[in-house]
């Protein structure tokens, strides 16, 4: 580090996910290199806030949600001015609208950083657009974003989160399953464009091979009765437990052998993946734009086309009787992980990309 940066990070939030809990884990990891970050938006998502506290990443308040907030922009500028910011780093639509336009009008480097597939046109105002995964950054670029200013720096899990798990023999005994049972899972929202229709028919085209194969289903949303019906119509429902909301995905994680996300509609990247693979579990996923990021096919997992239902079987069943294969990906998919997605690996190369804006 050649000198010591204030970066303004304004952010939209509806809820605590993928996008929100990495500016925080990045702005903690920037903080501890030296420099000053400040996380502002609109205070409505207490979780965010509280996992900013617990990082002692400091949040100030602000009023510039919406797209219609024409009192936003000034807001933001108010507050870069008084905070001495030498960059300003955006996250979601709304924050980016208004923030890079007060950056252009300050005079400050930008940066607008897109966490999904969002449209491009919230973002042009940006010196640098930056994308969390090549499969973000092509969306983006189809979208009109000129090429030239598009950055990639791969997302990062919290290896910290994983020295507080609890043991697995213990989360297998409490969800009743027997020592060497096949078990997999999903762990994603209940809702049609992850795929878990598919991942039930695929279960139940295994079934006469695996007959005590269990799927873990972790997480909420609207689509959990019809999913239950379904289960019970293909005659797999002493095969699939729906968890619900848990307190630790991670744990649960633990007690797969595979994780499953078998998505009808891309995905900016596919964090729970990696999270597997740095617990040593292959992935099984569809084999779209940024999920195929997250699980190299024929390296750390299998992906089959999106919807193919055999195809999922196939490569699941492969993963789960071919032990030597299971060992080989698991390896590769934890020394890959360690090698591209970790907290430090992110902020080092934004420090770097901050101090080439910098140095223009």
């Amino acid at each position: 580090m050649s000198q010591s940066l204030t970066i303004l990070q304004p952010i939209t939030p509806h809820r605590f996910a993928g996008a929100e809990k990495q500016v925080a884990l990045f702005a903690d990891a920037v903080i501890k290199r030296g420099h000053r970050t400040i996380i502002t938006g609109p205070s409505r998502v207490p979780l965010f806030e509280t996992f900013l506290e617990k990082r002692n990443v400091p949040f100030e308040p602000l009023n510039i949600g919406g797209k219609l907030n024409l009192l936003a922009q000034g807001r933001i500028e108010n507050l870069a001015r008084s905070a001495g910011a030498d960059i300003i780093q955006t996250h979601l639509s709304s924050a980016s609208k208004w923030g890079l336009k007060a950056a252009k009008r300050l005079g400050i480097p930008s940066i607008g950083h897109v966490h999904g597939m969002n449209s491009a046109r919230w973002y042009l105002d940006a010196d640098i657009i930056l994308a969390g995964t090549q499969g973000i950054a092509d969306y983006l670029i189809a979208d009109g974003a000129p090429e030239s200013k598009i950055r990639i720096i791969y997302y990062a899990i919290d290896r910290e989160e994983f020295t507080v798990l609890r043991p697995v023999e213990e989360i297998r005994a409490e969800l009743g399953l027997a020592p060497g049972q096949p078990t997999i899972g999903m762990a994603a929202s209940l809702i049609d464009r992850k795929g878990h229709r598919h991942l039930l028919d695929a279960i139940a085209l295994l079934k006469p091979r695996l007959p005590d194969l269990v799927a873990l289903i972790v997480g909420q949303g609207p689509l959990l009765e019809t999913l239950q019906a379904q289960a019970e119509q293909l005659g797999i429902a002493d095969n699939v437990r729906f968890l619900g909301w848990v307190p630790s995905a991670l744990d649960v994680m633990q007690a797969m052998d595979l994780l499953i996300l078998p998505s009808t509609h891309i995905e900016g990247f596919g964090v729970c993946l990696v999270e597997a693979a740095y617990l040593g579990k292959p992935g099984v996923a569809s084999d779209l734009p940024g999920i195929t990021e997250a699980v190299v096919d024929g390296e750390t997992g299998l992906t089959a086309p999106v919807g193919d239902a055999p195809a999922l079987a196939e490569a699941i069943g492969a993963l789960l009787t071919d032990r030597n294969l299971y060992d080989t990906y698991a390896r590769q998919g934890k020394a890959r992980t360690e090698r591209l997605f970790t907290v430090e690996r992110m902020a080092e190369e934004l420090e770097q990309l901050y101090l080439e804006m910098l140095g223009r």
